[in-house]
């Protein structure tokens, strides 16, 4: 529906499947002097841009000063808001799933004109096809290049060529969106025992234990499935950082802790996006109390830090204290 204003008269236009206009009253020039008209669509003042996944949101108005009565009026609609257009390219942008830019969720305007922003927030941008994704938006004078763009959840720091949004415009940002581990990051080794600061990665099913005994390393955990006695153990004072990516990964033990985290020893469990998720189950197979995440049965776990990540973790015990994360029993952490 298209609204219509003749001198100070209006009507509201239908468009019709065959391309054809009906109007709720027909307009009628008043006199043979120059008269203005004005369209807009959509005749709803407010408009809510928040979700556009299903198709993109609009504002458009028409303007003709000084029309004749005796002459055709060729209504030329001009978008009233800016077009974000998102391409993605890179080794894991099929691993992008939702596209959002930070602009206002909602708009008013009056007959298409005076366009004003309602609520700052994320939008959820419209996905053309495997790789493009686009939103229309409420112009803007100035955009956060480092908070304007968010990729699965976690906001993208390197858009940049855009410093405001204006009307009847579109902008096109190109991201690469490669993997998140290291080139450089390389398989567990055989015996299972790590002791360095280096970069390690998990892809699949493994069914022997990891034991971080020393120095921070890294091991990234991508659609891992880890299942032992003890999935991950971590002594002697180091810090292991667990990173997620490519989606969901699970550390299941068979007889005790998944992820055990001696006294004195750090823990780090992240993610680029919080759509990633792992799931840390512990396993009771003697009557015992054993976390998904923390101490043995009978000791003080170290720290544990979890950010940027979804994380579900299971207990199993016979005395209910066998948390999901923490120390069983009387144990602190």
């Amino acid at each position: 529906m298209i609204g219509v204003q003749l001198g100070d008269e209006t009507a509201i236009y239908t468009l019709n499947a065959d391309k054809t206009l009906t109007s709720d009253r027909q307009l009628y020039w008043q006199s043979t002097a120059p008269a203005t008209v004005t369209a807009w669509y959509p005749t709803s003042e407010e408009v809510s841009l928040a979700y556009q996944t299903t198709g993109l949101a609009y504002v458009l108005r028409a303007f003709v000063p000084n029309a004749q009565y005796n002459d055709p009026v060729s209504l030329q609609f001009i978008h009233q808001l800016a077009k974000v257009r998102v391409t993605l390219s890179g080794t894991q942008a099929g691993q992008v799933n939702k596209v959002e830019v930070n602009n206002y969720t909602a708009c008013t305007h009056t007959q298409g004109d005076n366009v004003t922003p309602g609520t700052a927030g994320w939008i959820t941008m419209h996905k053309v096809d495997a790789t493009t994704y686009e939103a229309n938006v409420v112009p803007v004078t100035s955009i956060t290049p480092d908070n304007f763009i968010r990729l699965n959840g976690t906001a993208i720091a390197n858009v940049s060529g855009i410093s405001t949004l204006q009307a009847a415009t579109m902008y096109t940002i190109g991201l690469t969106v490669n993997s998140s581990i290291p080139a450089d990051a390389q398989e567990i080794p055989a015996n299972g025992t790590i002791n360095d600061n280096g970069n390690y990665v998990v892809r699949g099913t493994r069914n022997t234990s990891i034991n971080i005994t020393g120095d921070n390393p890294t091991i990234y955990l991508e659609n891992a499935n880890i299942s032992a006695p003890t999935p991950i153990r971590i002594t002697g004072n180091s810090t292991a950082t667990i990173c997620v990516t490519g989606g969901n990964s699970a550390v299941t033990s068979t007889s005790g802790t998944g992820m055990i985290v001696e006294k004195g020893s750090t823990l780090i469990i992240t993610s680029e996006s919080t759509d990633n998720v792992i799931t840390v189950r512990g396993k009771n197979n003697s009557s015992n109390d054993y976390p998904g995440i923390g101490g043995n049965e009978s000791g003080d776990c170290g720290t544990i830090r979890i950010e940027n990540v979804t994380v579900h973790a299971y207990g199993d015990g016979t005395f209910a204290c066998a948390p999901g994360i923490g120390p069983s029993q009387n144990y602190s952490c």
